[in-house]
């Protein structure tokens, strides 16, 4: 197992790449096709805004804002599920949306639109 600090293979030292797709932060080494775990504060996700296609940006962000633990948490019921009585808060270009975080629903909406 590599250091989990490391951005480099400890087989090969190719660099490795951040893998988010499972909701968790994973190091990947293409060439010897290995995983190795993030840390817990390995949340920070790199994004940049490419102006023409800032939807697309947008609804990767609002995707994985449930496990980014600097996104803040506001008391609110998802109505979609009902199961969640709180949904994270993520502000993007001064729009406010609202994301639960059960797994089953990922109800995600914009502003106040679902009081």
């Amino acid at each position: 197992m590599a250091d989990r600090d490391s951005i480099f293979c400890s087989k090969c030292r190719n660099l490795l790449t951040i893998q988010t797709n499972t909701g968790l932060v994973v190091r990947y080494c293409e060439k010897c096709k290995i995983e190795y775990s993030g840390k817990d504060d390995n949340t920070l996700i790199f994004s940049t805004f490419d102006p023409k296609n800032t939807t697309c940006n947008i609804q990767n962000i609002l995707k994985l804002a449930p496990y980014d633990r600097i996104n803040e948490t506001v008391r609110k019921e998802c109505v979609k599920c009902g199961k969640r009585k709180y949904m994270v808060r993520v502000i993007l270009n001064n729009d406010v949306y609202f994301c639960c975080d059960n797994e089953a629903c990922r109800h995600t909406f914009k502003g106040a639109e679902e009081e």
